[in-house]
């Protein structure tokens, strides 16, 4: 018999959190559910302590390499039976026994397609404000979830029609998957309900994948694919600019620092000494073929490198000042918009208006 909720876990080296999110839904009074975990490639102890969890509604898919949560969902939802599907984090957890039951009797007793709950955070155990209540159409719903008035951009503490959700696929590679994920789902979507009952809540691991404090290359990738997808979907879907202006600020408030903190350190700075270094070397190799000893000291002593103390030499100096006017006039003329548009159309094509691709 096909349970009525599937449950779907993608986890990697969770070994800290994983068994309170699974005795967490085990304790739920509501018991028509299986729990879909896949493992991404954890190296850690992840896999030993689902494994040591005696339930027959647990199914475990394990991954010898790590391809990202996006990836991980897509594949656990082949495997679910259930009428409707649901997803939480590995470190998160349900803190209320009769939340599921709860929000599935709402869900089911009006035949929704969506019901969105409010988090509570772990940090301060507060229910996320500014909330929007009521029952929507997709598209409505669908501006709303961009703008932030659910809460977060995550899809923890969410039920869905899993007929809706079969349609509908993560990417497969980045970060923050999960956004142009419930944007497009909640605008294929025809009932919205959006409630006040909470009772998932949300840990923020401050050590977490997706937000690092200092970003790498797939991070500052994937935060301009998601800027970028967003753009394509609201111009092919009629929305304005307007509609969802609240959506770029956010944008900028959890992104715009850290993107620029990276280009400075990855372009600007990486490029001073890329230039500093090939002086260097050039001047290594004019040394190297000069034989008269007061000409070598007179390349030395006037070159514009002083080799011994490169460090601390006018010429870096002077080329640090002049990148750093560089970059904050780059900051102030917002040219790093341009840049990151620019980046992702060289990375993101799109295949008849549905797919995306990543090179």
């Amino acid at each position: 018999m096909k349970p009525l909720l599937s449950i779907i876990i993608s986890v990697f080296n969770a070994e800290l959190y994983i068994e309170r999110c699974i005795q967490s839904i085990l304790n739920q009074t509501f018991k028509d559910f299986e729990i879909i975990i896949y493992n991404d490639g954890s190296v850690d102890n992840t896999k030993n302590i689902i494994m040591n969890i005696e339930d027959r509604r647990i199914l475990l898919i394990n991954n010898k390499i790590n391809k990202g949560q996006g990836n991980g969902r897509n594949i656990a939802l082949k495997y679910a039976k259930g009428y409707y599907i649901t997803y939480i984090d590995a470190d998160d957890y349900y803190n209320d026994p009769k939340f599921l039951e709860d929000v599935l009797n709402i869900t089911v007793k009006s035949d929704l397609d969506v019901v969105i709950t409010p988090y509570i955070r772990e940090k301060d155990k507060k229910i996320t404000d500014n909330i929007l209540i009521g029952k929507l159409d997709g598209r409505a719903s669908s501006v709303n979830y961009l703008n932030r008035c659910y809460g977060t951009h995550a899809i923890g503490g969410k039920i869905f029609k899993k007929i809706i959700v079969d349609n509908i696929k993560f990417a497969d590679i980045g970060y923050s998957e999960d956004v142009i994920f419930m944007y497009n789902l909640l605008k294929k979507s025809n009932n919205v309900l959006s409630i006040s009952r909470s009772g998932y809540v949300y840990y923020n691991n401050c050590c977490s994948s997706w937000r690092p404090n200092k970003l790498e290359f797939i991070h500052f990738f994937s935060s301009i694919r998601l800027l970028l997808e967003i753009y394509l979907e609201i111009i092919k879907d009629n929305v304005s600019i307007n509609e969802i202006k609240d959506f770029f600020s956010i944008w900028n408030k959890d992104h715009e620092k850290r993107m620029h903190d990276y280009i400075k350190e990855n372009i600007f700075n990486k490029s001073i000494f890329i230039l500093f270094n090939s002086i260097k070397l050039s001047i290594g190799i004019l040394l190297f073929f000069v034989k008269d000893k007061s000409l070598k000291n007179f390349i030395i002593q006037y070159s514009l490198i002083n080799i011994k103390k490169s460090k601390n030499s006018r010429f870096i100096k002077c080329i640090r000042n002049i990148s750093d006017k560089i970059y904050k006039v780059c900051i102030k003329r917002k040219i790093f918009q341009s840049l990151y548009f620019s980046l992702i159309y060289s990375y993101t094509y799109r295949i008849n208006d549905k797919e995306y691709n990543y090179i």
